[in-house]
Formats: structure tokens, C-alpha cells, sequence
């Protein structure tokens, strides 16, 4: 029995249930039976990414343990978090940057629409500025995913988000559906909504895009390189 065999084993004996294999009823089980270790996740995320410039660490490091949870269904949490978080410490800084940056054009571009919204000119920079965003969304989403999942030089895990992205399919449609659905549900419910964000908003956006993006990037991504590796041997 091999390490995953013996931790998803551990997950339906803590909850006496079988794990279901896959689909919604498997995300549905592990969102249960691990829903007090994502508030802890959320807790952590939180308290790691408090100098703002860790965020991106702590983004990886939640993604580590989230996609831990999602393929074996069971890690340790802290240990997963703290280790992912020392080796992206400084890895993941560029990567943000740049996710920030195009943020930040892309809450411009859209702010130059609103100011113009009679003249072609504003439907153009309306037109570019959701562009920005959606893209931005989807690789970022895909980036800081794979950052702890491979061992990758940042530029070959941008260039592989960009691909995945378009690759991906209504898995990435449903991608910016959960991040723009969880942002409007936060802004519609606020003040409340800081009690979600302070225990479970992040956590449970980024265990449900792990299970979403997971599939995507072990089928074009892990899959061919163990495949090239087997070949190789």
C-alpha cells in the first residue's frame, strides 16, 4: 500500500465512509471531513501573508496543502504549509509582482471605461481592461498551483499556465466563475463577510480551484513528464 493509498484511508476512517473515487461527490466528502483543517489553512494564510510582500509564499503554501487534501485526501497540515512556504519565500515573488501588475492595469483600463462610457473609446478600454482580468485570473490561478506541485523555473511555469488556460477548457471557465462569484459574494454580504474571509473564504476558494485545476495539470503536464521519464529509464 502506497503513501496516498494509506492517507485516503485514513481520511474515510476518520469520517467511517468511503472516499468516492472522483467527481462532485469526492469533492463534496473531503470538503466535509477536512473542514475544520481549511479554517486552520485560512488562519494560516492569513497570518503568514500579514508583510503583504509573503503573500505570494503563502498563496503556494495553502495551494500545497489544498491540493494535498484534494489528491490524497488527508496531509498535515502545518508541515505542508510551513515547508511550501520556506521554499517559495522568495521563488514566488516575481510571479506575484507580475500578477499584480496586471491587476493593477487591468482596475485602470476599467476605470478609464467607466469614466468614458458614451464613447467607443471607453467600450475599447472596457473591452481590454476585462481582457486583462480574465486572463490574469486564469493564469495566476494555474501559476501558483503548479509552483508547489513542480519544479519549474518561473518562466516554464508561466509559459505552462498560459497553455493550460487555454488548454483547460470549462475547467477554466469555472475557474473565474468560483473567483468572481466568491469576490461579489464577499463585496454583496460586507460587513459580514469579514468573519468568511477571516476563516474560510480563501481556504475554501483554493481547495475548490485545486480540485478543479488538478485534473488539467496532471493530464498535460505531470502525465507527459513521467512519460518522457519512463522512456528515458
Amino acid at each position: 500500500m502506497n503513501l496516498t493509498d494509506k492517507l485516503t484511508g485514513r481520511a474515510a476512517r476518520e469520517s467511517d465512509r468511503p472516499v468516492p473515487a472522483q467527481g462532485m461527490r469526492r469533492y463534496l466528502f473531503l470538503l466535509g471531513t477536512n473542514f475544520w483543517k481549511l479554517i486552520g489553512l485560512n488562519l494560516l494564510f492569513l497570518l503568514f501573508s500579514l508583510p503583504v510582500v509573503t503573500l505570494p509564499a503563502a498563496l503556494c503554501a495553502l495551494n500545497r496543502a489544498a491540493v494535498k487534501l484534494v489528491r490524497d485526501g488527508y496531509c498535515l497540515v502545518w508541515l505542508e504549509f510551513r515547508d511550501e512556504f520556506k521554499c517559495e519565500l522568495f521563488k514566488a515573488l516575481p510571479i506575484g509582482a507580475l500578477s499584480l501588475a496586471l491587476f493593477g492595469a487591468a482596475y485602470y483600463l476599467l476605470s478609464l471605461s467607466l469614466s468614458n462610457p458614451a464613447s467607443i473609446y471607453g467600450m475599447l478600454f472596457g473591452a481590454l481592461g476585462l481582457t486583462v482580468l480574465f486572463g490574469c485570473t486564469a493564469v495566476s490561478a494555474y501559476a501558483f498551483l503548479m509552483l508547489p506541485m513542480l519544479s519549474l523555473r518561473n518562466r516554464d511555469v508561466l509559459s505552462n499556465a498560459y497553455r493550460l488556460a487555454l488548454l483547460g477548457g470549462w475547467r477554466t471557465l469555472s475557474t473565474l466563475g468560483v473567483c468572481f462569484c466568491a469576490a461579489a459574494l464577499l463585496a454583496v454580504l460586507f460587513p459580514l463577510s469579514l468573519a468568511l474571509l477571516a476563516f474560510f473564504a480563501f481556504s475554501f476558494t483554493q481547495f475548490t480551484l485545486c480540485a478543479l485545476l488538478n485534473p488539467v495539470i496532471q493530464r498535460y503536464v505531470i502525465a507527459p513528464y513521467e512519460e518522457r521519464t519512463k522512456c528515458a529509464a
